[in-house]
């Protein structure tokens, strides 16, 4: 029953990236872009911060902008 669900979802997505290829490739690099608008933005407060909430909180913001980054080069690359 399992195999069968995690096989449906596969077909699923493998379709749906076939039926939206372009939109599909729009999406991934908006969402690289977006990453790195994130690190951007995370990085300005471990560069002028001081304290340790800012930098715990910049951290956490760098790291959420570098998952969407390593996320999207995984996909474009088909790594993934």
């Amino acid at each position: 029953m399992a195999y069968t669900r995690l096989f449906s979802c596969n077909s699923w997505i493998n379709g749906s990236k076939l039926s939206f290829w372009k939109i599909y490739q729009i999406i991934i690099r908006v969402i690289f872009v977006i990453g790195l608008m994130i690190d951007a933005v995370g990085y300005l407060p471990l560069i002028y911060g001081n304290s340790l909430i800012i930098f715990t909180v910049a951290s956490t913001i760098v790291g959420i902008g570098f998952g969407f980054i390593m996320t999207a080069i995984l996909v474009m690359y088909k790594l993934w």
